[in-house]
């Protein structure tokens, strides 16, 4: 029986309602502007069911041991892979825009400001020590983003971990939206 008194419940219906919401969209669209990549949900492997039959086990598991913080970890754990699949499909949606690129009024924005991204990463060229340890920083975010998500869980303070994995959300819809109306290749091309 669901409690709607607690924040853990609401917090989880409103997730699955915002990703049921996403898969709304994102599904139809994709269809219908061809993005290539879908195909690959009619043929699942015993391998790709691994990870989420693992999670469901971890799951049932601490419910039935009582054991509430490592169960909502692995909740938020299957949020998170939820909401990164939804948000990177819109964000190419969005990326179809018959939109202009904006490609050169965000060079001048960036030339407007000191130092511009360009000077830095010429800057940093030379300094190979410096130019791995920001690699590995830059790398490493996804880890501290789920480390930020799964620390406060397991410590039981749920509201930090539920703050942020709705504050990523808005943040992944809101940029979404933007690059619909201001699309750009970006400085990699």
């Amino acid at each position: 029986m669901l409690d709607l008194r607690d924040e853990c419940t609401r917090f989880h219906l409103f997730m699955g309602g915002v990703v049921l919401l996403l898969i709304a969209v994102d599904w139809p669209l994709a269809k219908w502007l061809g993005l290539e990549g879908f195909d690959r949900f009619r043929t699942i492997t015993l391998g790709d069911l691994f990870g989420p039959a693992l999670l469901v086990a971890v799951i049932v598991y601490c419910q039935w041991r009582n054991y509430r913080p490592l169960r909502e970890a692995a909740i938020l754990v299957i949020w998170i892979v939820a909401l990164t699949a939804t948000l990177n499909v819109l964000i190419q949606i969005c990326g179809k825009s018959p939109a202009p690129l904006v490609d050169s009024q965000l060079a001048r924005m960036d030339e407007a400001f000191s130092p511009s991204v360009l000077s830095i990463v010429e800057w940093v060229r030379p300094f190979r020590a410096l130019r791995i340890a920001l690699l590995l920083t830059y790398d490493s975010l996804p880890l501290l983003v789920l480390l930020a998500a799964m620390v406060p869980t397991l410590q039981g303070r749920y509201r930090y971990s539920y703050r942020l994995l709705w504050g990523v959300t808005l943040a992944g819809i809101a940029t979404a939206a933007m690059f619909a109306l201001w699309p750009a290749v970006g400085p990699w091309v």
